[in-house]
C-alpha cells in the first residue's frame, strides 16, 4: 500500500518537503538551506528564482534518487536529522538533474556519465556557495557550522594519486563510463578537476539547459560541438576552456 504523506513545509514557491521520516530536524535552517540550492544555482543560470517545475523531497533509505512524478519532480533523499552539509550535498545534485530536465529513467547510457559528473559538480559547487553563507550569516548556528561545511567539502576534494591531464583520464576510464552501472569515483575526479572553472565563471551552468536527452547523446565532441552553438558571450570562452579540459581540443 502506498504510504500517504501529510507532514509537509513548503521550502520555496516550486519546493515542498514531506517531513515524514527525516527524523527530527531544524525545520528553518534545513528549508533555507534547500530554498539557497535553488538560489545559487539560478543565479549562475541567469532564471528567476523558484521558477522550475514544482519539486517534492520525500525520504528513502535506498538512494538518492530524481525522478518524474507527472507534473512535478520528485525528489527522495536519504538523509536524516540535522546533517545539514548532506542535505545540500544530495539535494544539490538531484535538484541539478531536475534543472537538466531531461528523460529520468535511471537508466545509465549514452552521455549519462557526464550528466551525473555534472550533478555531482552541482554538490561541490552549492557546498561552496555554502562555506560563504554560513561564514556571512546572522545566525550563529549557521555560523559556527561553517567549519564543519569546510570539512566536508575538503574531503569530497581530497585528490587520489592520479596527475593525468583531465582529458587523457577520461579517455583511459572511457570503457568504465560507457558501462550500464554508476561510476561514482570517476564522475567525482571530474568534477574537483573543473569546479575551479565553475567558481571562476558561475554562468557556466547556463550550458545544462542545452544538454536535452543524454541518454541518446553518444559523443561528447558533438554535445560540445551543441553546446558551442547555443552558449552566449558570459560563458562561451570558459566553455571552450570546459571542452578542451575534457576532450583535448
Amino acid at each position: 500500500m502506498e504510504k500517504k504523506y501529510t507532514d509537509s513545509h513548503q521550502v520555496s514557491d516550486n519546493i515542498t518537503l514531506f517531513k515524514e521520516d527525516f527524523g527530527e530536524f531544524y525545520v528553518p535552517v534545513v528549508s533555507d538551506l534547500l530554498a539557497h540550492v535553488d538560489i545559487w544555482l539560478t543565479d549562475a543560470l541567469g532564471q528567476p528564482h523558484f521558477s522550475s517545475k514544482q519539486v517534492i523531497i520525500l525520504q528513502s533509505d535506498k538512494e538518492p534518487m530524481c525522478s518524474e512524478g507527472g507534473i512535478c519532480h520528485i525528489i527522495n533523499l536519504t538523509t536524516k536529522v540535522n546533517y545539514w552539509c548532506q542535505w545540500v550535498y544530495q539535494f544539490a545534485h538531484e535538484y541539478c538533474h531536475h534543472l537538466i530536465n531531461g528523460p529520468l529513467t535511471g537508466e545509465v547510457n549514452g552521455l549519462i556519465w557526464f550528466e551525473e559528473t555534472i550533478c555531482e559538480l552541482s554538490s561541490m559547487f552549492c557546498l561552496s556557495r555554502m562555506v560563504y553563507y554560513c561564514a556571512h550569516h546572522t545566525n550563529p548556528y549557521l555560523t559556527r557550522y561553517r567549519p564543519s561545511v569546510q570539512g566536508y567539502l575538503d574531503a569530497l576534494l581530497r585528490e587520489e594519486e592520479d596527475e593525468a591531464p583531465l582529458h587523457l583520464y577520461i579517455n583511459r576510464n572511457l570503457h568504465l563510463l560507457e558501462q550500464p552501472v554508476y561510476q561514482r569515483e570517476i564522475y567525482r575526479h571530474i568534477a574537483r578537476q573543473v569546479l575551479p572553472l565553475y567558481l571562476e565563471c558561475p554562468s557556466l551552468w547556463r550550458m545544462i539547459p542545452h544538454f536535452g536527452n543524454m541518454h541518446e547523446r553518444q559523443s561528447l565532441t558533438r554535445l560540445f560541438d551543441h553546446l558551442r552553438e547555443e552558449a552566449d558571450t558570459t560563458y562561451a570562452d570558459a566553455l571552450q576552456e570546459l571542452r578542451i579540459m575534457l576532450i583535448g581540443s
